[in-house]
């Protein structure tokens, strides 16, 4: 089938051809991503670059696997450490951002050991793979239940425990009280709730009334997983 352009002669004009293999690649991914996800300018950048750095990073590996299979051996167990390190050393990401990290890291692979066409295969097939799936509405499926986080500031002197409960039996199918913590130099309280509202009603009448309890101070509602760290 298709075998790795390494095997018979490890020339500039292949290592080459596997950089620029690697660029095409990356490039082709951050312009996927780009279609539907509203990422940073380094999350793209990133996607680009990332194929050449781990395509040389296996080119050199490959070699030292034919010479010395015990010195390539300690090389592999490095990478996998460095990439861990770099993963969790980092600002947490969503998980479809990380899912492309691997994405491009594949793709490195593939060109580091010589298998270009395969690179090239993989980058198109799940790219459109990426594209169907992201235009797929995963509400319908859910009939309709979203997750939400909750987060509601009061002073103090109130008894939050079931100060909320009317409002939300009016508005919420469910709702679980995640998190308390105090802020303002302890002069507050911030509750934080795993929330799910009721098909058909809006997100600005729940948090109108709850305004009205709570002496408009702070209140904000998120999807329940991008924040569920920061309760």
């Amino acid at each position: 089938m298709f075998n790795s352009i390494f095997n018979d002669n490890n020339g500039t004009l292949l290592v080459a051809l596997m950089l620029v293999v690697s660029l095409v690649c990356g490039v082709l991914i951050a312009f996927i991503t780009s279609i539907k996800l509203k990422g940073s300018r380094s999350l793209f950048v990133s996607l680009i670059i990332l194929p050449i750095i781990v395509s040389i990073a296996f080119y050199f590996l490959n070699i030292m696997i034919k010479k010395d299979s015990t010195t390539a051996i300690t090389t592999i167990g490095t990478i996998a450490v460095g990439l861990g390190l770099i993963r969790f050393r980092s600002v947490p990401a969503r998980a479809e951002e990380i899912t492309l990290i691997f994405f491009s890291s594949l793709i490195g692979v593939l060109c580091g050991l010589g298998y270009i066409a395969y690179a090239v295969i993989a980058s198109i097939i799940i790219s459109i793979i990426y594209v169907l799936f992201m235009n797929v509405n995963f509400k319908k499926f859910n009939h309709g239940k979203v997750d939400k986080l909750l987060k509601i500031t009061i002073p103090e002197n109130l008894e939050y425990q079931e100060m909320f409960n009317d409002v939300f039996k009016k508005y919420l199918n469910e709702y679980d009280l995640v998190g308390v913590k105090t802020t303002g130099m302890g002069s507050m309280y911030k509750l934080s709730y795993h929330i799910v509202l009721k098909n058909g009603l809006k997100d600005k009448n729940l948090i109108d009334e709850l305004r009205v309890m709570n002496g408009n101070l702070e209140i904000s509602l998120v999807p329940y997983a991008i924040d569920n760290e920061g309760l």
